[in-house]
Formats: structure tokens, C-alpha cells, sequence
């Protein structure tokens, strides 16, 4: 007999009318999904840079994060050059490896 392909044939068409009305249930999100929990550490960065520096509608700013610096010379900076932020002036007691810096 070849009662075992039917038993094939039926299971494969049971599992495709199954698929075929959960697809039917498929919906959009109704609310965003929450990747992070609020208070992570790279949710808290990117949240701060939202309120802190909002975009422009034509213009984004530029932002980097680092560590290790004291601060920036300013001293040779021409305001009209936005390209020319300044000198990076090190911390030469940073050390990244230390427990206290970490």
C-alpha cells in the first residue's frame, strides 16, 4: 500500500493551511519595540545627544565621543570654518587599561 505518501500529502497540506491563516494575523507593531533597557549605557548616549544637540532639518552635527582628553585649544580656531574644531589636548596620565579609568 502506499498509504504513506497520503499521510505525507495530508500532514504538508494541514501545515500549509496552518501557515496560511496565521499569515492572515500578521499586523504592524502598534508600538515601537524597546531594544534597550532605558537606563543602558549606549540608550543614555544616544539619548543625550538627541536633546542636547538636535539636528537641523539641513544640517546634522557632528559629534565624537572619547576619552581621555582634557579639553581643546581654541586659540588658532576661525569661527567661519566649522571644519577646524580645534587641537585635542590629551590627558597624559589617561591610561585606558586602569581599573579607575574604566
Amino acid at each position: 500500500m502506499n498509504w504513506s505518501k497520503w499521510i505525507i500529502v495530508v500532514v504538508s497540506l494541514g501545515w500549509f493551511i496552518f501557515s496560511l491563516y496565521m499569515t492572515t494575523k500578521i499586523e504592524p507593531l502598534s508600538e515601537q519595540e524597546e531594544m534597550y533597557d532605558k537606563e543602558h549605557p549606549a540608550f543614555v548616549v544616544w539619548t543625550r545627544i538627541d536633546e542636547e544637540f538636535p539636528k537641523s532639518p539641513t544640517q546634522a552635527p557632528t559629534i565624537t565621543l572619547m576619552w581621555g582628553a582634557t579639553g581643546i585649544d581654541k586659540s588658532e580656531v576661525n569661527n567661519w570654518n566649522r571644519t577646524n574644531a580645534g587641537i585635542i589636548q590629551f590627558d597624559p596620565k589617561f591610561n585606558i587599561d586602569s581599573v579607575e579609568h574604566q
